[in-house]
């Protein structure tokens, strides 16, 4: 997930692959964490997500490492504390090697769709 301390990893075990080399997580919410909650929030905040998109973006690219060039993103409703999250991340098809991965990124609870990413990332090894 790109970082060294289990508190700052955002997504849980992975719970499926899916078709096209996609994965899926459940968003582990730890409403003490210093820097994603600075404040008591009755939802789930939107650095969160973005956080959640780059793991999952690094996660699908592993074993290499990514720097991600260009985040796009929507949030289409606010994320439940109490209900759990699902994030999906499936690598999007390349016209050729030497272009920059793009993967798609989604949010969903209770099977709505509440935010999606597209993240463009560089290969760094």
């Amino acid at each position: 997930m790109g970082r060294l301390d289990v508190r700052d990893v955002v997504l849980g075990v992975p719970a499926a692959r899916s078709g096209r080399g996609g994965h899926t997580w459940q968003l582990r919410v730890d409403p003490s964490h210093p820097a994603l909650f600075d404040h008591p929030m009755d939802h789930v905040p939107a650095m969160l997500l973005l956080e959640a998109a780059r793991q999952a973006a690094q996660a699908v690219c592993a074993p290499y490492r990514v720097l991600p060039i260009e985040v796009r993103s929507a949030f289409h409703r606010p994320v439940e504390l109490d209900l759990a999250c699902h994030i999906a991340a499936t690598p999007l098809p390349q016209q050729d090697a030497a272009e920059d991965t793009a993967i798609r990124v989604t949010a969903s609870q209770d099977g709505t769709l509440v935010f999606d990413s597209l993240v463009v990332a560089a290969l760094c090894d």
